[in-house]
């Protein structure tokens, strides 16, 4: 997770001239809670952003494993506090479409999905 987070902060720092990321990055001890460690970077980088964040994450369907579902379920937590607490937009990319994933992350084998939370809110469109 915290090479996750330091490639985002890095793409940050180089294409936006976000200094301010990559130092809550450095700071930040993923190692100590990775589960909430991309949440809690990408939280601290929408607080700090004059506009609300899109962002873009290639090849995600690299990641396997417990890292793939820790990514998708950061990523659905965070979702109800956008735009001011979290990026507005996450676009997820890769070869792969990332519902076609069956994710074996229980034990012995059971397959478990990453599904939407029951307490996130509708989105409603005018």
């Amino acid at each position: 997770m915290r090479a996750i987070a330091t490639q985002i902060a890095c793409e940050a720092e180089d294409t936006l001239n976000d200094a301010a990321t990559a130092g809550a990055a450095e700071r930040m001890d993923a190692t100590r809670v990775p589960e909430t460690a991309l949440m809690t970077l990408l939280g601290k980088w929408a607080r700090a952003a004059e506009t609300p964040l899109v962002l873009l994450i290639d090849d995600v369907d690299a990641l396997v494993g417990d890292s793939f579902v820790s990514v998708l379920r950061q990523l659905r937590s965070g979702f109800i506090n956008r735009p001011a607490r979290f990026p507005q937009s996450v676009v997820l990319c890769g070869l792969h479409d990332v519902r076609d994933y069956g994710i074996r992350a229980g034990p012995e084998g059971k397959s478990s999905r990453v599904a939407g939370s029951s307490t996130s809110r509708p989105e409603r469109f005018g």
